[in-house]
């Protein structure tokens, strides 16, 4: 996946071609819900797996989730997602 490539560029490049498929591709709001999910998921294990790269795709979903609000997108158990965010912050920030 190119959230793990060493190229900050790609990374980069990768976090706003999700942003637009997320936000704008088809205007449906499950494929936002879809890829917040998928983002909450993959940082769970990015923080473990490559920590130092894991910051552009937490920048990708503050993104998602503010473009949600702004457009009341309903996020089911959005309390148990940010909760194991600030858990996963917490592991993060004692690895560093």
């Amino acid at each position: 996946m190119s959230f793990h490539s060493l190229s900050r560029h790609i990374r980069y490049t990768s976090c706003d071609q999700f942003y637009i498929m997320a936000t704008r591709a088809t205007g449906n709001p499950q494929v936002l819900i879809f890829f917040i999910n998928f983002l909450f998921e993959l940082t769970q294990n990015s923080a473990r797996e490559i920590p130092h790269h894991c910051k552009d795709i937490f920048n990708l979903l503050c993104n998602l989730i503010r473009y949600a609000i702004s457009n009341k997108v309903q996020i089911q158990k959005y309390e148990q997602l940010l909760e194991s965010e600030l858990d996963w912050l917490r592991e993060v920030k004692v690895n560093d």
